[in-house]
């Protein structure tokens, strides 16, 4: 909760690749709401356009956490192997 932590790049990468986590796990539970009534589907209830739409936020939200993944891999490689500080991950990375 202080300023300095929130400051981290490892907090920021971390809560970015939570949030879109949980933003999938949303479009995951609720998968079946936003599809066409005309699908053998339980709870069916919406249009062609609204699951188009979910199906874009759930594959962007999945795309946007394994890039964060990624970038938190980039982050532990550079500041453990090789001994990055804080200060030029933030300036070279960022």
């Amino acid at each position: 909760r202080s300023q300095k932590r929130r400051r981290r790049v490892f907090t920021r990468i971390m809560l970015l690749m939570s949030s879109m986590d949980f933003m999938y796990a949303i479009v995951a539970f609720a998968s079946a709401l936003p599809c066409p009534k005309e699908l053998p589907l339980f709870m069916a209830s919406g249009t062609w356009a609204s699951c188009e739409a979910f199906g874009f936020l759930g594959q962007g939200s999945k795309l946007s956490s394994i890039l964060y993944n990624g970038g938190l891999a980039l982050y532990y490689l550079v500041t453990i192997r090789h001994g990055w500080t804080e200060r030029m991950t933030r300036r070279t990375i960022e």
